[in-house]
């Protein structure tokens, strides 16, 4: 195996990491009576505003967090795949960083966009809240 592939797959646990935290963080602080978090979830001023808040805006995010997930572990796999390959083609080896590379810049991104949509939900929860 070459220096290439085996940076590839010493990234694979980590993007297998970082889609299945963001899924899990986001479930569970999705769930009826979960509150702010002072060190994990999905964290802003407006989702930290109120527990329905908080829990309102982690739901919403959890289609994001179900969509990096899946992109996560099946870029891991494809990149697994792809090393393994690298073994009779040295050419794939590249094809395999660039793929772990772009994944975790799509799966950070993913994480990102999770963010807005949490800090949207909770902005129209505080909103529809202060008009009552």
């Amino acid at each position: 195996m070459n220096e290439t592939a085996l940076v590839a797959v010493i990234l694979l646990p980590g993007l297998a990491i970082l889609g299945a935290t963001t899924w899990w963080v986001t479930k569970i602080h999705a769930r009826d009576g979960a509150s702010p978090n002072a060190w994990v979830g999905l964290r802003t001023r407006a989702t930290k505003s109120s527990p329905e808040a908080w829990v309102r805006a982690h739901r919403a995010a959890v289609p994001v967090a179900n969509v990096i997930v899946r992109g996560s572990l099946l870029a891991a796999g494809v990149v697994l795949l792809l090393v393994l390959g690298s073994l009779a083609l040295d050419a794939l080896a590249v094809l395999a960083l660039g793929v772990s590379a772009a994944s975790f810049l799509l799966a950070t991104g993913g994480c990102l966009y999770a963010c807005l949509v949490a800090d949207r939900a909770a902005r129209a929860h505080v909103s529809r809240a202060s008009r009552s």
